[in-house]
């Protein structure tokens, strides 16, 4: 079974189905080299598809069958099946033959197409019984629709949750109290993103070398020159460039694999790389800090906060990820909880969000000023750092999909992850949470655009 789904959903629907091997997190581009792979091994492989996204790698099998009903994803698959050697859809209305276009298949063997129709040929059963099946796009519907229709509108949610929580704040009185719940969300947060990291792929991270290499070249190489660059035309106010220094030096490591995932970006590459880039902005900021403030970095800001985000938003979250994806392994039942848990790291962001806005809005009446200051910068990094992490994908010759993603991390920052950081700092209100709030708005709404721009980079080399 090759999937778009979790690889935890692949490995349960699997089992249930006594499937021998699954594939989860696959992009559509990684399906095709899986396809590739069978043919090259076996030499004839048959597909089957329910989805748009399973039409590239159909057009590569041998035979392609598509799953499904008038006005269901193979409708929307109509002008990529046409280009198939032989297409073959499954109705559920026959239990006795599946069900094709032509009187028998013939067409098949002369390389054209066979649309809905009549039944499968027996002499077709024959010639394609040994081929090895593949079931694409495997799931748990019910959980997977759920999960899916909370990325698709994960920009909604969010925004929805930051108007809630602005009309709470000047509504509800004592909304500030909600400070001392920031860390534990945070926590439960990045618990919840960890968890969708395969512990037994951090490994096979470390081991693409070059993505590894262009992510954090790009993340701690080019940008801290780009911010650098932007930092100049700030005014002088130490805790405003403190603020924007903070969060536009540390990339996202939690909405932005959603965020990928929709702009067909390799999404699980990202996923497995998110503990490497958040230890390595935690020991990288102070020292980036200190450069870019110089003397003024050691009277706003102390190790202690840096220490204490180290161990209870980086350990504790990946330690205790770690050992329910080792209970899940073991037990069925908490392999279901596990993938439940799949369902909530939209939710969590929103809830984030939601506490931060309405703990810190009160406080930022006198900061409108600073706010409004910094957003002409950050509308100038949202356009420029995607295109300089693209840049060095390409240097580093990395394909179209990992590439997406080092503009993906490149164009979103950790904003939400350096908050408790900032409030840290002596005086740091109004100021610095009014600006790292502000830098979290412009880029939902950036996001808008890169699902869309980013997605078409590299599209030529693909089709290629």
């Amino acid at each position: 079974m090759i999937s778009g789904d979790s690889q935890q959903v692949a490995d349960a629907v699997a089992k249930t189905v006594a499937l021998t091997e699954a594939r989860g997190d696959l992009m559509p581009e990684q399906k095709v080299e899986a396809i590739k792979a069978l043919r090259d091994q076996h030499g004839k492989v048959a597909m089957v598809g329910d989805g748009v996204n399973d039409a590239p790698a159909m057009a590569n099998a041998t035979v392609g069958i598509a799953m499904g009903a008038a006005g269901s994803d193979v409708a929307l698959m109509a002008d990529d099946l046409a280009q198939l050697p032989c297409a073959v859809g499954l109705l559920v209305q026959d239990a006795t033959w599946p069900r094709v276009a032509q009187d028998d298949l013939s067409n098949c063997a002369a390389h054209r197409p066979a649309f809905w129709g009549t039944r499968l040929s027996p002499a077709i059963c024959r010639e394609y019984a040994p081929l090895q099946i593949l079931a694409a796009e495997g799931k748990h519907l019910s959980l997977q629709q759920v999960r899916e229709a909370l990325e698709n509108r994960q920009i909604t949610i969010y925004l929805g949750a930051v108007a809630v929580a602005a009309i709470a704040a000047y509504v509800v009185p004592g909304t500030t109290a909600l400070e001392a719940v920031v860390n534990p969300a945070l926590a439960l947060m990045l618990y919840l993103t960890f968890l969708q990291v395969p512990m037994s792929e951090l490994k096979q991270a470390f081991g693409r070398v070059r993505f590894l290499g262009a992510l954090l070249v790009a993340n701690f190489l080019a940008v801290p020159l780009l911010v650098w660059v932007l930092s100049q035309f700030l005014p002088d106010d130490s805790l405003l460039r403190l603020g924007v220094l903070l969060v536009l030096l540390t990339p996202c490591i939690d909405y932005v694999v959603t965020f990928s995932h929709l702009g067909r970006a390799d999404a699980r590459l990202l996923l497995a790389a998110t503990p490497v880039l958040l230890v390595a902005q935690m020991l990288l900021l102070p020292g980036y800090v200190a450069l870019f403030l110089g003397e003024e970095a050691a009277r706003l800001v102390s190790l202690g906060p840096f220490v204490h985000a180290f161990a209870w938003l980086i350990v504790a979250p990946l330690v205790l990820a770690a050992l329910t994806q080792l209970w899940a392994a073991r037990s069925p039942v908490a392999a279901r909880a596990a993938t439940a848990l799949g369902l909530l790291p939209v939710p969590a962001t929103a809830l984030v969000l939601f506490v931060v806005v309405a703990a810190v809005l009160p406080q930022l009446g006198p900061a409108a000023d600073a706010a409004w200051r910094v957003v002409p910068l950050y509308i100038a990094f949202a356009v420029i750092s995607p295109a300089l992490g693209w840049l060095v994908a390409r240097w580093f010759r990395l394909e179209a999909a990992a590439g997406r993603s080092v503009a993906f991390s490149t164009g979103t920052r950790n904003s939400l992850v350096v908050l408790p950081l900032a409030l840290a700092v002596p005086g740091a209100l109004p100021v610095l949470p009014a600006v790292i709030v502000t830098q979290t708005l412009v880029e939902l709404l950036s996001e808008l655009i890169y699902m869309r721009l980013i997605a078409r980079l590299g599209r030529e080399s693909v089709i290629a």
